[in-house]
Parts: structure tokens; C-alpha cells; sequence
């Protein structure tokens, strides 16, 4: 990291052996004391200083008496009423005046911006986060997350940042003003500060300081069944009585720092503000029975308490709201810790905390990809705002409670009269994915943007374009083959190889021409696998972003209508039916695609190369592959996953999974999504694959990464209609799903 010269006041820990120090400031060099003139750094000397919080934020760029009014846009105050249409003037560093439009004055001298309907937030306060401190968890000499020791409350997280990280301008670029940098490592792992995400150090990046002192709570439970239960319980005890010492030792400590002769000691030193009561800890906890020690503990002692990480928070949602605990909820995207809990239950937790009445603060936290994943974390609020917590609650998890909960809500969290002007201007709800930020003010400062995401986006979208295409352009006619004799539904066609490719008229030429594309790539090069399929009247039928699966002619007979609409958006061929299907959105990967982690035609397809291409030109490997099915089953294999239905699923996950199309793990698919993973976990099924396609090198690859190529000239990914189920049909199917179940359940109990 980059190192930076030592100010009076800050403790630096002296060098270790062990590699890095989030509190070491200056690395492989001799630190001078900070009264010596001649630093010996390679660096502008900068000048000694006494930093505290209240100088920082006076600090912030002077001249700034430039007066902004952003108008006609959605404001969302936060702490006060959604203005639609409102107004907010910014002036200089602070914000002067928000409200309704209808109700604004006359301003002078000011530079109007009108947003068009555009929305307005307060900066997102990323809260307990690796950003800064790491930069690619592989590489251990980006990673500065952790101090040598168990007991380290002088460490100050915010020395040891690199304001150049890549991630830094990715995570503003989605919102984020502020973070929190956590420091890791032992039972008191040191002290946390708020920074801006922009600066050109931690010394303009600074915004209060200390916030907390981080406290990770032992593990409590233990295997009564193991051989060592006993130990284990022994071990939690000792920690347990270890952090009582370490805490009446600094209390003990601060009451002597006054006696006539004292003589400081860092550690001890650094403890102050929670010994006087200034300052909150911050106790990461997860599994309930932490969470109630913790609990228990901090309110016997009086320690003034944040509980962060909470993954079972909502099992004593109601001892946090007596106590007034906030939270900082880490685990909105974790899987159900026990086997009995809901699917959802991660999802409805911060519903469940705020009914009980706990602020519930989102945060990525803590884990290997914490820092890269900071900019996710108004996604975490999004899917807790689906699942039983309000909008305006999530929205204020991502600032409001933060800023309060970090002591900063006087000055940040809130589009108010007074408070500093950090706010940014997107083109929807920031719950929302596709929302993108498009303006942002940090203390009355425009802030550029860009970021190494958008640089690279630049860069290769304007690489020259090939000289040589590899496929067809695939010509779009608007007509049909005369001797497939289709209804008047499709009146639009392209052929690979001979194959027909047909739609109606409401789906876009680039879909016909990608699903091609596809089929070409697939298996262009076995002609008589194809030749097969022709000689069997297949042909792949494209169904557009609007249209649904009981709109298809030959899937109109499928009843109850709706259900199959909402049920799936392509199918397979067999012996007895030659129509294979996909859809648009799914093939050109629309903003709302239901399947935007896999390309379904590439599995339906698999179905129809398996039952109408194979099965005639090589009579045995439907037998073989059924073989290798039972076998894979036999062993285990695939268990409970979506392959593991019949060997034609089994067969057509294989394929997805050898063109790097499968889905990440969930309920219906484990690990194996890419060939590598394919051939090391079941190599018979790798090998009948291999058989049919081919070692070649074609991978998938979503359209945006490709839209140079001949077939997709003038496509452009970022300007696509949105895929959108209708309300009465996810209803039905809802509805329909549920019955279902019911009735499934009272058979079973006869």
C-alpha cells in the first residue's frame, strides 16, 4: 500500500515480522519522530497536524460558494417526505433549501440543473467493510485487513486504506459516499473510521474518527457429542473471562491516567473513549447464542453497544429493540444456517428486526469478497424491501440508521436544510438493479464517476472492429418455409445450415439471428446430426420479450394457460413433437430475464441434437448415456440436483455445463457450471459430450461482450426493453402453485 507520512497524535505500532499491519503507515522504511524536519520520504512533505473529526469536516475543499439547484426530481429526503416533483439547492458544501416544487422560491445566482424526473438520494454509508484494505483477496500483499495479536485497540483501520483502489470508484459509482474500513483479526481488533470514497488520502478522506472499537464474540456452541466437548466449553469460558480482564484492565487504566507520574501505554491509551462512555463497540455476532451473550455482557457492564453481523438478529429481535441496539445485518444473501428454517428466512429477517423495532443497517461484511462486493449493498435492502420491510425503512438502512448509528446524522444520511451536500442523482429507485447513478455531489464537490469498470467498457468497446467474421450474418425474410406449413402466428424466418429459425413479427431480427448463431456454434460442424434434425421438420421457434408460451401455436392446447405461461420460457423436442423453443429476452439477456444466470436454448436444444439428431445417426448412445446416467446416480452424482430427473435432463445440464452456461449453485445445480468442472467431476458424461461437440474452443458469452460480431451489427445491450412478468399471470401461477401443493399435502396425509 501505499505509505504516507506519520501525524503527532497517531499511534503507530512498531514493525512486525508477519507480514502486514492495517496500522503500519509507513512500510520497509525508518519512521522519524514526527517532530524531525527530514523525514527521508520519497514523497511532497506534508506538514505536521493534529487531525480530530470536527477539523476534518471543516477541512473539506474551501472555495466551494457555488450555489446548484437541482430541480423537477424525485427527492427522497429520507428523513422527511418523498418530494414528487421537488426541488434541493445546494450551496457551497451544505445543503440550503428542499422541498416540494410547488413550493420553491425564487433563487438567485444559482446554476439550475432540471433532472427530468430523476431521483435524489443521500450518499450510501457503506458500513463494516474491507474496502481499502483489500484489493484482491488472492494476492496477500493487496490484503491489510488484520493486526498481528488478539488484543489490538490502538489500530486504526483508516492509516492503513489505499485511496488509489480500483474498488473505491466502483462502489461510488453505485452510491456510495462513505465507508467504513473494519479492521479484523483477534478478540479487539482496533478501531474503525468513516471515510469519503473520494480524496487523495486518508488524511482528506477522513470524515470522524474514532467511529468504534470492533469486538469479534467467541464462537459459543458446542459439539456435546464430540470427544472433546468438554475442552471446547473450556476454551469458550476462558475467552469469555479473557475479554471481562481486558476491559476492567482499561478501565482500571483510564482512572489512574490523572495520578501525578503516569506514564501512558498505547493499548490502554487507545481505549479511553469507550472506558468514558464517547464511544459505541461494535461486537460482531452471528449465531443467536453469541448474540444473547454479547447482549447480556454489554448491558451488565454498560457498554454502549452496535451488533454487527447478526445472522440469527431476528431470533431476539425484541432484546435489541429493549436495549436500542442497532444492527448492521450482513447476511441478507447467506443461505439458512439449519435445515429447518425457511428458504426466505435471511430475506425476511430485517422485516422481522423492524417490526420489533430494531434500526436495521445493510452491509456486505466481512468476507473474502467484502471489499469488491461493497457496492452491492443497496441490493441487500432491495431484496429485504420484497420480502416485508418497507421502501422507505430500506432506503434509510443505507443511510440515515448508518449515519446515526456511526455519529455522523447531523451532518450526513439526509436530504436536509443544514446538512453537507453529499447526494446523488439516479435514474430510479437505487433498489432497483438496473438503477444507474448518474450525477454525484460529495460536500458540495461534483465527483467524477468513472471508475476501472467504465474505462474498460470504453476501451473494448471501441477496439477495432474484425476484418473476418467467422458466421453468416443469417439474412432475416419475412416470410416462412412453405413446407413447414405454420400458421399465420410466424411471419418472420432465418435458416442455419438448413435449419429454419421462425417468430411472429413482434420478436427483434437480432433474436432470430443470436438464436442462429447459437445453433451454428453448437453444431455447425456436424452436418449429419443436423441433417437429422431437417429430415425430422425441427425447427427452433423464437418467442418474443411479450409474447408468452401459450401464444405459441403448438403450445396452445397446453392448459391451465397461465401456469404454462408463467411455468417457462422454452422447450425442448422429442420423438414426437419437432418444435424446439427459446425466447428473446433470454437470448439477447434483457434487463427482468427469470433465467439471466443460463442460456436456455442451449439446453432445449441439447434435447433436440439428444432425441431427433443422435438417436437416428448413432442407434447406441441413447443406451450408452442412459448407462452412464445409472452409474453417475449410483454413485451419487448430482444428487438432488435438476440432472438428476432422467438421463435426458442429465444429458442437457451436461451441455450447458460444457459450454459455460449453466447456473451457479442453488436448490437445482451444485458447483459444475463451466467444461473444466464438468470433465473433473463427471468425466463419462464430459466424454459422451466431448464425443458429440467436439474439444473446441467456443465458450458462451453473453451478447454485450460480443456485439461486434456481424449478426448483432447495431445491437446495443444497454438500450433494451425490460422483460416483465404480467400481473395476472404471476398471480395465477402463484395462486395455482400453492393449491397444488396443498393438495399434494392432503393426498399425502390420506
Amino acid at each position: 500500500m501505499r505509505p504516507v507520512p506519520p501525524f503527532s497524535g497517531a499511534h503507530l505500532r512498531p514493525p512486525t515480522a508477519s507480514g502486514s499491519s492495517i496500522a503500519r503507515t509507513a512500510k520497509s522504511r525508518p519512521t522519524k519522530p514526527s517532530g524531525d524536519k527530514d523525514m527521508n520520504f520519497k514523497r511532497t512533505h506534508i506538514p505536521v497536524l493534529t487531525i480530530t473529526a470536527a477539523a476534518l469536516f471543516a477541512a473539506w475543499p474551501s472555495g466551494l460558494a457555488k450555489r446548484t439547484l437541482l430541480t423537477n426530481a424525485v427527492v427522497h429526503t429520507v428523513s422527511g417526505p418523498t418530494h414528487t416533483p421537488g426541488f434541493v439547492l445546494l450551496d457551497g458544501d451544505t445543503i440550503k433549501a428542499v422541498g416540494p416544487a410547488e413550493k420553491m422560491p425564487q433563487f438567485k445566482k444559482v446554476d439550475t440543473i432540471n433532472l427530468k424526473g430523476q431521483h435524489i438520494f443521500p450518499g450510501i454509508i457503506a458500513t463494516t467493510t474491507a474496502l481499502g484494505l483489500m484489493e484482491i483477496a488472492a494476492v496477500r500483499a493487496t490484503v491489510d485487513t488484520s493486526e498481528v495479536g488478539t488484543y489490538t485497540p490502538e489500530v486504526k483501520s483508516w492509516l492503513a486504506i489505499n485511496p488509489d483502489s480500483e474498488l473505491i470508484p466502483v462502489a461510488r459509482a453505485n452510491g456510495i459516499t462513505h465507508f467504513l474500513p473494519t479492521p479484523q483479526g483477534g478478540t479487539v481488533s482496533g478501531q474503525s473510521g468513516l471515510l469519503s470514497t473520494v480524496g487523495w488520502g486518508y488524511e482528506n478522506m477522513l470524515r470522524n474518527s474514532p467511529v468504534a472499537l470492533h469486538v469479534f464474540w467467541p464462537r459459543m456452541t458446542i459439539n456435546p457429542g464430540a470427544d472433546d466437548a468438554k475442552k471446547q466449553a473450556d476454551e469458550r469460558d476462558k475467552r469469555l473471562k479473557e475479554i471481562d480482564e481486558f476491559f476492567e484492565q482499561a478501565r482500571a487504566f483510564v482512572k489512574t491516567q490523572s495520578e501525578p507520574g503516569h506514564k501512558g501505554v498505547p493499548a490502554w491509551n487507545a481505549m479511553t473513549p469507550w472506558v468514558r462512555g464517547e464511544k459505541p463497540l461494535m461486537i460482531h455476532a452471528n449465531s443467536q447464542t453469541q448474540i444473547e451473550s454479547a447482549l447480556e455482557w454489554s448491558a451488565k457492564r454498560g457498554w454502549r453497544m452496535i451488533l454487527a453481523g447478526g445472522r440469527d438478529a431476528w431470533r431476539v429481535a425484541d432484546r435489541l429493540a429493549k436495549h436500542k441496539i442497532p444492527l448492521i445485518y450482513e447476511h441478507t444473501f447467506t443461505l439458512p444456517p439449519r435445515d429447518f428454517d425457511r428458504y426466505d428466512v435471511q430475506f425476511r429477517a430485517a422485516g422481522i428486526l423492524h417490526k420489533a423495532g430494531v434500526k436495521v443497517i445493510f452491509s456486505e461484511g466481512l468476507t473474502r469478497f467484502a471489499a469488491t462486493n461493497a457496492r452491492n449493498v443497496p441490493y441487500a435492502a432491495a431484496q429485504s424491501a420484497t420480502h416485508g420491510l418497507p421502501t422507505d425503512i430500506a432506503h434509510k438502512g443505507l443511510t440515515l440508521f448508518a449515519a446515526e448509528a456511526l455519529g455522523v446524522a447531523d451532518r450526513l444520511g439526509s436530504i436536509q436544510p443544514g446538512k453537507e451536500a453529499t447526494l446523488f442523482v439516479s435514474n430510479g429507485d437505487i433498489l432497483e438493479i438496473t438503477t444507474q447513478v448518474k450525477q454525484m455531489w460529495i460536500a458540495g464537490e461534483k465527483i467524477d464517476l468513472s471508475s476501472r469498470h467504465t474505462r474498460l467498457y470504453k476501451k473494448y468497446r471501441n477496439r477495432p472492429k474484425p476484418t473476418k467474421q467467422t458466421s453468416a450474418a443469417y439474412p432475416i425474410k419475412q416470410s416462412v418455409p412453405e413446407y413447414l406449413k405454420l400458421p399465420d402466428f410466424y411471419k418472420k424466418s432465418t435458416t442455419v445450415k438448413g435449419l429454419p429459425v421462425v417468430s411472429s413479427d413482434k420478436v427483434t431480427d437480432f433474436a432470430l439471428k443470436e438464436a442462429a448463431h447459437l445453433v451454428e456454434k453448437m453444431i455447425g460442424h456436424r452436418k449429419d446430426i443436423l441433417d437429422n434434425m431437417i429430415k425430422r421438420n425441427c425447427r427452433l421457434v423464437v418467442m418474443g420479450h411479450n409474447e408468452f408460451t401459450t401464444q405459441i401455436p403448438e403450445y396452445a392446447h397446453f392448459e391451465p394457460a397461465k401456469f404454462w405461461d408463467r411455468r417457462a420460457r422454452g422447450f425442448g423436442s422429442d420423438r414426437d413433437d419437432p418444435v424446439i423453443s427459446c425466447a428473446e429476452e433470454n437470448l439477447l439477456c434483457y434487463p427482468g430475464d427469470p433465467y439471466n444466470t443460463e442460456n436456455i436454448l442451449i439446453h432445449e436444444f441439447a434435447h433436440a441434437i439428444h432425441l431427433n439428431g443422435i438417436f437416428d445417426v448413432d442407434p447406441t448412445f441413447d443406451e450408452r448415456l442412459e448407462k452412464t446416467y445409472d452409474a453417475a446416480m449410483a454413485k451419487g452424482l448430482w444428487k438432488g440436483k435438476y440432472a438428476s430427473n432422467n438421463h435426458y435432463e442429465y444429458w442437457a445440464e451436461g451441455v450447458q455445463s460444457w459450454f459455460n452456461t449453466n447456473r451457479p449453485p442453488d436448490h437445482d445445480h451444485n458447483h459444475v457450471d463451466n467444461r473444466e468442472e464438468l470433465k473433473a467431476y463427471d468425466p463419462p458424461l464430459a466424454k459422451l459430450v466431448k464425443e458429440i461437440f467436439g474439444e473446441t474452443d467456443w465458450r458462451y458469452k453473453r451478447p454485450s461482450q460480443r456485439a461486434s460480431r456481424a449478426h448483432l451489427k447495431g445491437f446495443d445491450p444497454l438500450n433494451t426493453p425490460t422483460f416483465k412478468w404480467p400481473k395476472d399471470i404471476n398471480d395465477f401461477y402463484l395462486k395455482y402453485v400453492k393449491e397444488q401443493a396443498k393438495k399434494k399435502k392432503e393426498k399425502a396425509g390420506n
